[in-house]
């Protein structure tokens, strides 16, 4: 008897909120707001996500992660790397 085991990893290749094509960026703690930049070596800002009330020496300032994103009409969608995991 032959099992054949196959296992699918589905890829979001579009927005889930408008269908748009997922672009490559980074999520990024900054000084005064958590953003998407589009590198960490040049670090060009795409879009704020939202500001927050950290002090400037919080651990969590500079903190970032490769996500995809969408801001497509201001769409400011993210999908980070562990939604894919269940």
């Amino acid at each position: 008897m032959i099992i054949r085991l196959y296992i699918c990893i589905y890829i979001y290749m579009s927005c889930e909120n408008c269908n748009q094509s997922l672009l490559n960026g980074v999520y990024y703690c900054d000084t005064s707001d958590y953003r998407v930049i589009d590198n960490m070596t040049d670090k060009n800002l795409i879009f704020i996500f939202k500001n927050h009330d950290l002090l400037s020496d919080d651990i969590e300032i500079t903190d970032n992660i490769i996500v995809q994103y969408c801001n497509y009409q201001n769409c400011k969608y993210i999908k980070y790397p562990d939604e894919d995991q269940g």
